[in-house]
């Protein structure tokens, strides 16, 4: 890979950089992925900041009170549905830092055509990624890095809270004033009809702060991550493209 950098326009002279990049498409779309990681990165930090905040304008249901309530309560609810946002972000970054490895190091097959890349994206998985560099010795500490990343409680947390938003149920907050919905209650006659029983459909519940530092947490170690793998495609000189959702977060934020 070959960058030549021009601090000035060829033609007016005018003050500007440009970063010519000579490498192979996948390292292109490598860049690309990475764009698109800051990008969601920072709609993640963006939806957790908003469910930070606890000055909410709460109208009250009665069409005949115009005023605003700012009980703890009804911000607490309505934090829950920016912090619903966060998590969904965070761990759908994840998937971009497997498409920066997979394009990054070229372990798909040739790209000849949009359709080969639909496909190669469709395989980036962290089951064929895995087995293409375990035949590679160097990359060794890319694959426990990685793994212990994916291990760790805070990253397993939020993985498991975006399944249930995605492919279960949704979940809610301990201090939220939303009502514990017991489920739909079914009266079949039948004692082993056990699947209409609450517990099975029941939401999981969170407390906030707890749910607010797993975010945190899993922020910084995403970004870390991120660097190591600019490192790792010597992709470490090029400017940044976007940095707003890079910083790490330090409560308040």
């Amino acid at each position: 890979m070959k960058t030549t950098h021009l601090d000035r326009h060829p033609d007016t002279d005018r003050p500007w950089q440009l970063v010519l990049l000579q490498a192979s498409p996948s390292k292109h779309i490598a860049l690309k992925k990475i764009k698109d990681f800051e990008t969601v990165i920072t709609t993640a930090r963006y939806s957790l900041s908003c469910g930070c905040h606890f000055d909410h304008p709460v109208y009250s249901p009665n069409p005949q009170d115009p005023t605003r309530h700012y009980t703890k309560e009804a911000q607490y609810h309505y934090n829950l549905h920016h912090l619903k946002n966060a998590v969904l972000w965070y761990n759908s970054s994840s998937d971009y830092l497997l498409q920066i490895i997979w394009f990054g190091f070229e372990l798909h097959p040739p790209l000849h055509s949009p359709d080969d890349y639909q496909q190669t994206l469709n395989a980036c998985r962290w089951g064929n990624i895995h087995n293409r560099l375990k035949n590679i010795p160097e990359s060794r500490p890319l694959r426990d890095r990685y793994h212990s990343l994916q291990m760790d409680s805070a990253i397993r947390q939020i993985r498991e809270l975006a399944n249930s938003l995605k492919h279960r149920c949704l979940f809610e907050l301990e201090e939220s004033p939303s009502p514990r919905d017991p489920a739909f209650q079914i009266d079949t006659n039948d004692p082993t009809d056990y699947i209409w029983n609450s517990p099975l459909l029941a939401s999981p519940v969170v407390k906030y702060l707890d749910l607010v530092q797993a975010l945190i947490t899993t922020h910084d170690l995403l970004i870390d991550f991120e660097d190591y793998l600019i490192d790792l495609l010597g992709f470490d000189q090029l400017p940044k493209v976007i940095e707003y959702g890079k910083t790490h977060l330090v409560p308040p934020f």
